[in-house]
């Protein structure tokens, strides 16, 4: 099977922080601004989240100490923030497990969609009352940025001749921060290992039965056991081979060369999220919290228990 090119367009398009590029529009009316509109508009965004933004504070909070346990940061200073996407411009690519992408998980939270829509108002106006503000600049830069195809170490490097290390202070900016660190470990993550070589490395536990083969044609079907499966079949069987195999589960994907690389993304999410389901209930099962709610030790035997094995043939 020829490898696909890597680009990062689906990636970047397919939900992560698409609610919140979705606000860097342009139009409306002015708007004297009191404090930086990147708070105001932060706020905004916050209060679309459950418990009045708390929900949005909490996984923010969580991923932040995520990044500081693994040695990504030093500390939550704003130096720091901004000397990681330093590195990240500079070619350092980030290694860290798929399942603790931020973007995976900032999707499961609910939203009220008309507060987003306020939000975008607010925006607007924002951005039309200075067209010199940093929150401007950094509108058009990402803006750009969605037009091309550009990695990781683009991305970083871009929004660094926009944003100060005053800026890094700024939740908004944050958030941003956040979905180049996923643009980044997910550019190491796809690159997956070969079934032989997780053989090799003692990763296959049992004779075969534990491998799911899943092949994704140029018509963007999905094949399953010579069956064509629909995405909503694909969760179940994916649920249900995790629970029946549990720390042996591995699953094959094979695509053919024309495939678009957004469908590919949309496979590896489907899979991982499938996992993350099935690894939430059975935190609620066992230690009474939600998967995000569990200590470093509980997550990590959880993380065994139903590890996210996705290789290539």
């Amino acid at each position: 099977m020829k490898k696909l090119p890597f680009t990062t367009t689906g990636y970047r398009l397919s939900g992560l922080f698409l609610c919140l590029i979705s606000l860097l529009l342009f139009s409306g009316m002015g708007l004297a601004q009191e404090s930086r509109p990147e708070d105001k508009l932060f706020e905004c965004i916050r209060g679309a989240y459950p418990n009045a933004g708390l929900s949005l504070d909490s996984l923010m909070l969580s991923f932040e100490g995520e990044l500081i346990e693994e040695g990504l940061l030093e500390t939550n200073s704003a130096t720091d923030y901004r000397g990681l996407l330093q590195q990240i411009a500079s070619g350092q690519r980030i290694i860290r497990p798929v399942e603790r992408n931020f973007g995976r998980r900032f999707l499961l939270l609910d939203k009220d969609s008309l507060i987003y829509l306020d939000c975008r108002d607010m925006q607007s106006k924002l951005l039309s009352a200075n067209e010199e503000s940093t929150l401007y600049r950094f509108a058009i830069t990402k803006n750009n940025l969605l037009q091309q195809e550009a990695s990781a170490s683009v991305e970083a490097a871009s929004l660094l001749e926009v944003l100060s290390v005053t800026d890094f202070e700024l939740p908004y900016y944050r958030l941003f921060t956040y979905y180049i660190i996923d643009m980044s470990a997910t550019e190491v993550s796809l690159e997956l290992p070969s079934l032989a070589q997780l053989q090799a490395a003692g990763g296959l536990q049992s004779s075969g039965a534990n491998v799911l083969r899943i092949y994704l044609n140029e018509e963007q079907q999905l094949v399953v056991n010579d069956n064509i499966y629909s995405w909503e079949q694909l969760k179940e069987t994916i649920s249900a081979h995790i629970l029946q195999f549990q720390k042996d589960a591995v699953y094959v994907l094979e695509v053919e060369s024309d495939v678009k690389y957004s469908e590919l993304i949309r496979l590896k999410d489907e899979i991982a999220l499938s996992i993350t389901t099935v690894r939430n209930n059975y935190a609620r099962s066992r230690f009474n919290k939600t998967f995000m709610e569990l200590n470093p030790e509980e997550t990590a035997l959880v993380n065994r228990q139903f590890p996210i094995l996705i290789v290539s043939p």
